[in-house]
């Protein structure tokens, strides 16, 4: 949860998660949000002691496992702090994607490589707010 965000770019956060969630929905997935700085206790996931609330927590079923999280990106949230956050998303079984604007994939790929943080794909989003995802996703 970005505290570098700005106000618009917080919208298109907001924008990109709305996009991201119907269509993970239309393949089927149980998907729940945290759009802005919400922590929606359906779409927390624990790590060590604490939850910790990704963008988007995906499951196959209402029930089921977390098979997928999403965390969104805007251009001025893009920093090692959030990096660090990465990370310990990234620390239990489910696949990590992290989604980025397109002129922001190479910045983030580098802090990946930097802090060692594994992802199972990066996104992006075009400046018409277009969402492309890693196959497999």
């Amino acid at each position: 949860m970005s505290k570098h965000r700005s106000d618009e770019n917080w919208k298109v956060h907001d924008f990109i998660i709305k996009r991201l969630k119907g269509w993970l929905e239309n393949q089927g997935k149980y998907v729940v949000a945290n759009p802005g700085q919400e922590r929606n206790p359906n779409a927390s996931v624990k790590r060590g002691e604490a939850f910790v609330y990704p963008d988007l927590v995906v499951r196959p079923s209402e029930v089921g496992e977390i098979t997928d999280l999403f965390e969104v990106e805007t251009e001025d949230s893009i920093d090692s702090e959030e990096a660090e956050q990465w990370r310990i998303y990234n620390a239990g079984v489910s696949r990590f994607y992290l989604v980025v604007p397109k002129r922001s994939v190479k910045k983030a790929g580098d802090l990946i490589i930097e802090k060692s943080v594994p992802v199972a794909g990066i996104g992006f989003y075009d400046s018409s707010l277009n969402v492309y995802l890693p196959g497999g996703v």
